[in-house]
């Protein structure tokens, strides 16, 4: 008796009834079954879809802009097909292979830099990512360029990601090419003089986490800082000297003596940021306060203060976004004696304004306001890994002595393009020109404008000034 019920079952509300005539007496394409109407079956899968014609209106705007992009689009596409070619014979890989990082926690890396004033410029990188435990890591940079710029640099951060994290590290730098053109937003390109800077620091850092994204730091660095002649003065070179320029009454506080004394830094830190060289949401805001103390009364005494805000937006397609950045960083005078022109502001890593030599610009205080569009350009063989982002840029700024000097007749705006130099998990370096109503600038470098505070005694970068 089950099984005959199961099958009357089956067959009253399981099985497709024939389909039924209309009043017509035409045949009716569609069934029903148990889950409800059976469609009827189709000859084809395909679809059609048409495009919406574009109105008069719209070709005024989208001819001029083809006519500008075609230019930039045809040199993208020739670099790429160049890249991949490049990777196809083996060349890529064998370049990673050499200079890349190895799979081993300690190795040598090379380090190369194109700048105005230091020339070309190449190095050897040593370090170890497992420096006496799983969280510490220590580095040993050296670096050397055609115009005599010397670096030398080693730095340790131990318990890295932890709640409290230190740092610690200190270098030597040398620029016998570092550039003078006058003091405020008005000094002229036609008074660039050249001199020696020697700059030596060490000192620590301790960080400590609030929470996720926020961090507390302060830190401790001895610094000095001694200017003299260049090392080409009486040579006959077509280079003016500072003191040709600028003698007599006109010498700059602190030129031929050497200033040291040490600061006392305090900052917070809030960054949401979930990729280091390549974020396309988040941001980093900084804020930072100092007191430099010099050693004795003519190496002068100052406080500085400095915000740093960052906001990086998502565009249209994925990894494609606006990088925004603004900077302030002040420096107010505490005592008679002036502050030595080689502890002023400067438009420097990471403040450039980059159609503008380095050290073009000098004064108490610096503001910037910089925009990057990047989108990738070609990838080594996964998303979001090795590869290279094109990118466009714009830097418009300016030094003051006061605030009320911020204006825009002061203001100086240059822009540009480049290449970023991508890894896994973050930045490798960067090929860029910058285009300014001064000069137009090459620059090939391992540190990026973005992002750039941390790590700072690690990657010896010069700590002489707050940053």
């Amino acid at each position: 008796m089950r099984t005959l019920f199961l099958a009357a079952a089956f067959f009253a509300g399981g099985m497709a009834l024939p389909a039924e005539a209309d009043q017509t007496g035409a045949k009716n394409d569609s069934a029903s079954g148990a889950w409800g109407p059976v469609p009827p079956p189709t000859d084809s899968t395909r679809a059609a879809y048409r495009t919406r014609s574009r109105s008069a209106w719209e070709y005024p705007v989208l001819v001029p802009y083809q006519i500008v992009n075609l230019p930039l689009r045809y040199s993208l596409a020739g670099f790429k097909s160049g890249v991949i070619w490049l990777d196809d014979v083996g060349f890529i890989p064998l370049v990673r292979r050499v200079f890349g990082a190895q799979e081993l926690p300690y190795g040598v890396l090379a380090n190369f830099s194109i700048s105005p004033l230091s020339g070309v410029g190449a190095g050897a990188t040593f370090y170890h990512d497992e420096f006496f435990g799983p969280r510490n890591r220590a580095k040993l940079r050296t670096h050397f360029s055609t115009e005599g710029t010397r670096r030398v640099a080693l730095g340790m951060v131990l318990n890295e990601d932890g709640k409290v994290e230190f740092e610690a590290g200190g270098g030597y730098r040398l620029r016998p090419e570092a550039r003078f053109s006058g003091i405020g937003p008005q000094a002229s390109d036609a008074n660039e003089s050249h001199y020696t800077q020697e700059t030596s620091w060490g000192g620590l850092t301790l960080s400590r986490a609030a929470s996720h994204d926020l961090s507390l730091t302060a830190g401790v660095i001895v610094s000095g800082v001694g200017t003299r002649g260049p090392r080409d003065e009486g040579s006959g070179s077509d280079d003016r000297t500072l003191l040709e320029v600028f003698g007599g009454d006109d010498r700059p506080a602190g030129y031929g003596d050497r200033s040291d004394g040490v600061m006392y830094s305090a900052g917070l830190a809030h960054d949401d940021t979930r990729k280091v060289g390549r974020p396309e949401r988040g941001g980093v805001r900084m804020f930072k306060a100092a007191y430099f103390s010099g050693f004795e009364e003519e190496d002068g005494s100052f406080y500085s203060y400095r915000a740093d805000l960052q906001q990086f937006l998502p565009l249209w397609f994925q990894e494609r976004a606006l990088a925004l950045r603004g900077v302030i960083h002040w420096i107010e005078n505490d005592g008679d004696s002036d502050v030595p022109f080689q502890r002023l502001l400067t438009n420097d890593e990471p403040d450039l304004m980059r159609g503008f030599r380095d050290l073009r610009w000098r004064d108490r205080g610096i503001t910037i306001l910089t925009a990057e569009y990047r989108f990738p350009l070609w990838a080594y063989n996964r998303h979001n890994g090795r590869g290279i982002d094109f990118y466009m840029f714009t830097d418009v700024g300016q030094v003051f002595e006061d605030f009320d000097d911020i204006s825009k007749r002061n203001m100086r705006a240059s822009y540009g393009a480049g290449l970023r130099f991508m890894k896994l998990r973050g930045f490798v370096g960067r090929l860029e020109f910058g285009y300014s109503e001064e000069d137009t600038v090459w620059r090939l470098a391992a540190e990026q404008t973005f992002q750039y505070s941390k790590g700072g005694l690690y990657n010896g970068r010069d700590k002489s000034v707050l940053r």
